[in-house]
This record gives C-alpha cells, structure tokens and sequence, in this order.
C-alpha cells in the first residue's frame, strides 16, 4: 500500500484496517492450502508423485550462485520480506 493510500485512512480507523487485512491474509492462507492439498490429490490421483526437496541445500546452492554472481538485494526490502516470512511462521 502506498502512503498516500495510507494516509488517507483515518488514524482512528487504521488500527482496524490492518487487523482486518491480517484477517483476510490467514483466510487466504487457508483457502490456499485447502486448495493445494485438493490438487495434490488429484494429481496424485492421476499418477503424478512428489518429492520432498531439500530446502536447505537448495537455499545453500542458491545463496552460492548469488555471491558467485555478486547479485543482492536492497536491505529494506529483504527485511520486509524476512518480517513477512516470520509473520507466518
């Protein structure tokens, strides 16, 4: 949301507002899983298999080619990006 959007909602109001997007955030989240675990049963009904993957080898390989590649992120948005991972653990 910008900060124009922002501050157009009244201070008063804004308490409520960012409660009822973490209320329409979880019921997301919800409704994705439900959704994930229905197609993952389909699939696997028509045969396809999954295989759990290693995530910390692969974030390992994955942080190996980004300092080999010299690339990074700005660290602003890499600490949005940890505050939201942490808000859904």
């Amino acid at each position: 949301m910008s900060d124009n959007a922002w501050n157009k909602i009244p201070e008063d109001l804004r308490e409520t507002f960012v409660s009822a997007v973490w209320e329409g955030c979880e019921a997301q989240w919800q409704y994705l899983d439900e959704a994930n675990g229905e197609a993952k049963s389909n699939l696997e009904g028509a045969g396809v298999t999954f295989y759990d993957i290693d995530t910390e080898e692969m974030k390992a390989a994955y942080e190996a080619e980004q300092k080999k590649n010299g690339a990074s992120y700005d660290d602003a948005w890499t600490a949005a990006v940890e505050a939201a991972k942490a808000a859904v653990k």
